[in-house]
């Protein structure tokens, strides 16, 4: 089982990179139809939000290490000021990223994440969560089923990059 860990602040920006790349490496296997920035662009442009979303000090990330203390997960979550304009919740926690290294998945490394954003957001008090997932990641859209989760709002699109006019 690997080790989970709570950290506030950007002291853990660099290790998350390889995650952020093979998460970004799965969108694209996923859904494949889209034009993807090239990946160093695309850690770049997350790395700039990842140190902005930080400086909330409710923010936090959750890591978790392996054996050999390598970095092979993480769930980034930001808090969103309450009450929502449409529906009736306060404070809600978003999940920005959660990222499970290829050679970790299967293990439960995910719900472990997860269980953990769930008891830091209920320690700071907050009850309402939300994350976004690619319509065609099946397996993420099941695996956020199973703990509770329910679409809400369905995010179309229209990218003219991607041949869409």
């Amino acid at each position: 089982m690997s080790l989970l860990e709570l950290h506030r602040g950007t002291t853990v920006l660099e290790e998350l990179a390889p995650l952020w790349l093979a998460l970004f490496t799965h969108h694209q296997q996923i859904e494949p139809a889209l034009d993807y920035q090239a990946p160093e662009l695309s850690w770049s442009l997350r790395r700039a939000e990842y140190k902005n979303w930080l400086t909330d000090p409710r923010a936090f990330v959750v890591l978790a290490r392996d054996d050999v203390g390598r970095a092979v997960g993480y769930a980034l979550t930001v808090v969103h000021d309450g009450p929502d304009d449409t529906w009736t919740v306060g404070d809600c926690g978003e999940v920005k990223t959660l990222s499970v290294a290829p050679q970790a998945r299967g293990r439960g490394l995910g719900t472990a994440l997860l269980d953990a954003v769930d008891v830091e957001l209920e320690r700071i008090g907050i009850a309402d969560l939300q994350i976004m997932a690619i319509a065609a990641n099946r397996d993420a859209l099941r695996f956020y089923s199973r703990r509770g989760l329910t679409p809400r709002a369905v995010l179309l699109s229209r990218y003219r990059s991607a041949g869409q006019l």
